[in-house]
């Protein structure tokens, strides 16, 4: 429990270094190879730079290890605390609003094609009402988030008596405790996925049959300049999602309290 775990160390330091290498592929070809998409390229840029710089501060800067069966972790092999000394506390908080500034950004890239789409079939503008609602969500899950965090004391007060001597030797570290706020999170975070989720199906739905509608009447050049567009948002979208899953198995396993969880 409390020992290194130098294979999941290393597993974050060879897959940082892959994903970073995949990242900077996909800003080549959007700055270099998208000039058919028109200043629509920037909202994707945005979007990848988004990706790359939360994938380096997870996988390189926070490094996180987790506590399993108390619910809690620590990013004290991360370049983050090592170098600069921002602790766990501050660097989840980070993540958090790194990761929901790419569900804003992901959101208004999918709506800002739905409006480029259905505009050329003389339909509804986008909804940007939408966006507001996503913006305003996630940032209050990202304050009921820094709420739940207990202080140091009350951090102390929740260790354990048989493990108060590994921790003492920890320098940095981050628990949790199942009260309110932190069921309010465990809460908002599936509940808002699943909406973000489904209004992006929704519009990936309605935008490719809107290309099938207009299709007749547009060159075959700009209609497949739509789709692959809407194939390269619906992948970065997948990515994103799979992201998050290490996440949602150790809240499920911590708070399910499952045997040998860790």
């Amino acid at each position: 429990m409390f020992g290194t775990p130098y294979w999941l160390l290393h597993y974050y330091t060879i897959l940082g270094y892959f994903s970073l290498i995949i990242n900077l592929i996909g800003l080549y070809l959007v700055l270099f190879k998208s000039s058919t998409m028109g200043n629509y390229k920037y909202n994707l840029l945005y979007l990848q730079l988004s990706c790359t710089f939360l994938y380096i501060i997870f996988l390189h800067g926070m490094k996180p290890i987790t506590f399993l069966p108390i619910m809690g972790l620590s990013c004290k092999h991360g370049v983050l605390w090592r170098y600069l000394g921002i602790s766990s506390r501050v660097s989840v908080v980070v993540f958090a609003e790194l990761f929901a500034n790419i569900v804003i950004s992901m959101t208004s890239c999918f709506l800002k094609k739905y409006s480029a789409v259905t505009s050329v079939g003389k339909r509804n503008i986008i909804p940007t009402i939408i966006i507001i609602l996503v913006i305003v969500f996630n940032q209050i899950c990202i304050i009921v988030l820094t709420l739940a965090i207990p202080t140091k004391q009350q951090q102390l007060n929740l260790i354990p008596e048989e493990y108060n001597n590994y921790f003492d030797i920890l320098e940095d570290y981050l628990l949790f405790e199942m009260d309110t706020l932190s069921i309010i999170f465990i809460v908002l975070v599936p509940i808002g996925a699943s909406l973000i989720i489904l209004i992006i199906f929704l519009i990936t739905v309605k935008m490719f049959d809107a290309l099938s509608i207009i299709n007749p009447r547009q060159s075959e050049t700009n209609t497949k300049r739509h789709k692959i567009v809407l194939k390269s948002l619906i992948a970065q979208s997948l990515t994103t999602v799979v992201f998050l899953v290490p996440c949602i198995i150790f809240v499920f396993v911590t708070v399910v309290e499952i045997s040998n969880g860790n």
